[in-house]
């Protein structure tokens, strides 16, 4: 569920105008120091070929009242023309690729503060990012949920911008533990506030185009990839069981998500069973967060290795060094797990967390929307048997317009494959 290496390389060149934009704007606004920002500015905007000057921050607490989906404030930081997204997405998807992405318009990227609720229900003010098409009609919504992220960093708001660029304002959550709540723990695989986190966010973008008279055409589309993929089918689950949101989504394409999670563990904790690709930090990652989210509060060498679990012992997981720390970690559950866990858990044990993690499985609802669900023969990390489960779970229960579609090998690994199915799933949204 980590995004592929290439995707990276592109995005960290633009994470590096980032903090240049951060110390441009630190410099104090004195005659010494004015000829070095002007330079500074100068650099970034040729670099990109935009305004990359964050604007104004612009607050809107006095004009919402409501509690969750009110919108908090509001920042541009980014603005790209058509032409430089053009050659962005042509170092992303690399020279000679059999991919093609056709770009309409430039975007511009607004940091977004809205208000939602934590893993107790308690109002949080979470962040993300908002992509606005340079269009001058009416525009449908998008809303991107990223990938699992073990470091600190909000480079997966980028993503966002392939979509925009094809005239859709792309919503795309931080997720609480990251962005503006990156001191608390990431609820990971979380369902509940994965689709909280989400709809709460949509809700402030409507408002926020409300306020800055930016026309929709009521067309609410969702995606995701990875953790993503799994968030945004939560957030349709959610929806779907909770009209009192009064959101109708037009249709839904998660991609490569763990939507049946009970099976996923199960095939994963299995004494002397190796953990290929980067599953190992996967079930790392969800056994600490769930240890928090359910109040289990049980020591972390009840589910690690004593090596293992106190490399957690700050009992937060996504972390500055998260990247050096989890290349690290053992590949097989005899070396990562407490061997009583693994057994405990293989067996008739571990009642309490299997049902938690039962709770948290996605695809156990009838969509009344269109759902094109994608994978890749090729992911080790997320086998397509999460998508085979949900679309037979929704084929049987009767729900109508639902499609499937698993890359064949040539699509790469779970990595590279986020590539032709982000670029199949705006093809698949094309036709509404």
């Amino acid at each position: 569920m980590i995004s592929n290496s290439k995707y990276f390389i592109f995005l960290f060149k633009v994470a590096t105008l980032s903090i240049l934009v951060s110390y441009c704007n630190a410099i104090p606004d004195n005659k010494q120091k004015s000829k070095d920002k002007e330079n500074l500015s100068n650099l970034i905007g040729c670099y990109f070929g935009c305004a990359f000057i964050p604007g104004p921050l612009v607050d809107y607490t006095n004009l919402d009242s409501q509690k969750r989906g009110r919108l908090i404030s509001s920042q541009d930081l980014i603005r790209v023309d058509s032409f430089q997204l053009r050659l962005g997405v042509n170092s992303f998807l690399g020279a000679g690729s059999q991919y093609n992405l056709n770009i309409q318009n430039g975007a511009t990227m607004h940091e977004i503060v809205y208000e939602t609720i934590d893993t107790s229900g308690s109002l949080i003010r979470a962040s993300g990012a908002v992509w606005i098409p340079w269009k001058n009609t009416a525009l449908p919504i998008i809303s991107y949920n990223h990938g699992t992220e073990i470091g600190f960093n909000t480079i997966w708001r980028l993503s966002g911008a392939v979509f925009s660029a094809n005239g859709f304002i792309t919503l795309v959550p931080d997720y609480i533990g990251y962005g503006k709540t990156n001191f608390l723990q990431h609820p990971y695989l979380h369902a509940a506030t994965l689709a909280s986190s989400t709809i709460d966010m949509i809700r402030a973008i409507k408002k926020f185009c409300e306020y800055n008279k930016i026309p929709l055409n009521e067309k609410i589309f969702l995606t995701g990839y990875s953790e993503g993929g799994m968030a945004s089918l939560s957030t349709l689950k959610e929806l779907t069981n909770n009209p009192i949101y009064n959101l109708k989504i037009t249709a839904s394409s998660p991609g490569s998500g763990p939507y049946d999670l009970s099976t996923t563990a199960t095939n994963i904790i299995k004494p002397s069973n190796p953990l290929l690709s980067n599953v190992n930090v996967y079930i790392s990652f969800v056994l600490g967060a769930y240890n928090s989210i359910y109040k289990i509060n049980r020591p972390l060498s009840d589910y690690f290795s004593e090596s293992v679990a106190q490399i957690f012992s700050t009992g937060i997981f996504q972390r500055e060094d998260g990247y050096e720390i989890t290349k690290n970690l053992p590949k097989n559950t005899d070396s990562l797990l407490n061997p009583k866990f693994v057994s405990d858990y293989s067996g008739a044990g571990e009642t309490g967390l299997k049902n938690y993690i039962s709770e948290n499985n996605t695809y156990n609802f009838t969509p009344n929307v269109p759902v094109k669900l994608f994978a890749c023969e090729g992911d080790k990390d997320v086998p397509p048997l999460n998508s085979e489960t949900a679309y037979n779970y929704f084929i049987g229960q009767g729900a109508k317009n639902i499609e499937k579609e698993i890359g064949p090998l040539s699509w790469g690994g779970h990595g590279n494959c986020s590539i032709p199915i982000t670029l199949k799933t705006i093809e698949y949204f094309q036709k509404f």
